[in-house]
């Protein structure tokens, strides 16, 4: 009796071997543009800082190779902050780099990745951001309708695309400011009447101009605060002609009126006071004035809005996005490898793809190709396409305060 209970106990687990052995759970599948492809997790999830996560996911069968850095919004003292690459508007530099360098006691950056799309000719304006930017409060370069990530103050997240507009109001007289540290408009021609404004985060000294006037001024409070949406009381210092480079004072902005645009500047003798407006909008609400405290821009492309694809880029190329969930309280990074035997790159549908199963809700493309890095506590994670760095326009950096 015991030897036939021994084995029907034998045969039992022989059965639950061999039931387990062919029972084998199902590989983790992501939809790719309608293919169904087998994911596996070869990294992470790894402990970053508080709040935030590393993961890196390889799909064999397209191939790709993911990483994603997923941050939670609600981590108290966890902030994101764009970067300028050598603090201004003409530079470029490493998203390695930035993070080292903007790295400082009780301001660490833990992790960091490229960009917007900068210009790459003309030389003298190699780098500046196509997009526009926000850094900290303050409107380093305005937006252009382009796609961007918005932080606001309560480090809520927006994908939209971002209008800015810009006057300045002397006397009874009203006239347009077309720029704010950026030379000119790609989707605009102006016949080269316009007005910019040079500030201390374009540079040293403005552009190299040609012709018309420059108008140096000062705050009448006695500093600037150049916030996306704002009115600045404003001073005339000097007016000067526009030729050339000028230095930028520190705590002074320089306006160059061009083309019939210097008519206005009759109106701006030394000493004169005149206001100086910003109006900074999301396209999608601009009867909602956002507090915008960081500003990335994203090309012409919003990937997804509220879990629907929009835009398709169809090239396959290495991709850095940008998303959220559905609440808005986790923020993913997420750099996607290509041009290689290891990773073929991405379509923005098949971005999507990815985007989705990560469980974002809306995401924007940043700056791709041999732009795509991702830096996590001082290393880059990713393979760029370059084969090394790419110093870019600007990065995204995520600080623990």
């Amino acid at each position: 009796m015991v030897k036939k209970y021994k084995f029907i106990a034998v045969w039992l687990l022989g059965l639950l071997a061999v039931a387990t052995a062919t029972a084998r759970p199902k590989a983790r599948q992501w939809t790719i543009d309608g293919r169904n492809c087998d994911v596996e997790r070869v990294a992470g999830p790894r402990r970053v800082a508080r709040g935030v996560t590393c993961d890196k996911y390889v799909l064999p069968a397209m191939p790709l190779q993911v990483s994603v850095l997923t941050i939670d919004l609600k981590t108290p003292g966890l902030s994101l902050e764009t970067c300028l690459g050598a603090d201004q508007i003409v530079g470029r530099e490493t998203p390695t780099s930035m993070a080292q360098r903007k790295s400082k006691p009780g301001h660490r950056v833990v992790a960091a990745v490229n960009g917007d799309f900068f210009m790459t000719k003309p030389k003298e304006l190699k780098g500046m951001p196509r997009s526009g930017q926000v850094c900290r409060d303050e409107l380093v370069e305005n937006p252009v309708g382009r796609a961007c990530l918005v932080i606001d103050d309560n480090n809520r997240p927006y994908i939209d695309r971002v209008d800015w507009a810009g006057t300045i109001a002397c006397g009874d007289s009203t006239f347009r400011l077309h720029t704010v540290n950026m030379i000119g408009l790609e989707k605009e021609n102006t016949g080269g009447n316009q007005t910019f404004l040079f500030t201390g985060s374009y540079g040293p000294v403005t552009y190299d101009c040609s012709g018309g006037v420059k108008v140096q001024i000062g705050a009448v409070n006695g500093s600037f605060n150049w916030m996306p949406t704002c009115s600045q009381q404003c001073v005339v210092d000097t007016v000067y002609n526009g030729d050339g480079t000028t230095p930028i004072p520190a705590g002074k902005a320089i306006l160059w009126l061009q083309g019939s645009d210097t008519t206005h500047a009759r109106m701006l003798a030394k000493g004169t006071t005149f206001t100086l407006n910003f109006k900074t909008t999301l396209r999608s609400c601009p009867e909602q004035l956002v507090a915008i405290k960081e500003l990335v821009g994203g090309s012409d492309h919003i990937i997804m809005r509220n879990g629907a694809f929009v835009d398709d880029w169809a090239a396959r190329h290495p991709r850095t996005c940008a998303g959220y969930n559905v609440k808005g309280d986790r923020l993913f990074l997420v750099v996607i490898d290509g041009r290689s035997k290891a990773s073929c790159g991405v379509t923005l549908k098949e971005a999507y793809g990815v985007l989705k199963a990560l469980g974002v809700y809306n995401a924007v493309n940043l700056d791709g190709g041999g732009s795509s890095c991702m830096v996590v506590g001082g290393q880059v994670v990713n393979t760029p396409s370059d084969g090394n760095v790419r110093a870019v326009g600007n990065g995204l950096l995520v600080v623990e305060n």
